[in-house]
């Protein structure tokens, strides 16, 4: 499932998924949109991450999900952007 957050913003559920798995998924969705770019406009990607299992209340746990996807996207930018943080 995936949703538009905001202008350039997209979130991306991946269910049944462990931390490891989810920075390779990260890594190949991050290269792969700068390899497909490369020859027309060069386009790169942050990518900020959240695992389900850093969240303690389940009442909460989607808006903590995105909220520490979120913080981890603008950590990717701060460190120098194309990049994925989790």
């Amino acid at each position: 499932m995936s949703a538009a957050i905001g202008g350039e913003e997209i979130v991306v559920f991946l269910s049944n998924i462990d931390k490891a798995t989810l920075k390779i998924v990260g890594k190949k969705i991050r290269s792969s949109v700068e390899e497909r770019t490369r020859k027309l406009i060069p386009v790169t990607i942050s990518i900020g991450m959240s695992h389900n299992k850093l969240v303690s209340d389940p009442d909460k746990e989607l808006n903590d999900v995105i909220r520490i996807a979120d913080k981890n996207l603008y950590a990717a930018k701060e460190k120098g952007r194309n990049r994925i943080a989790i």
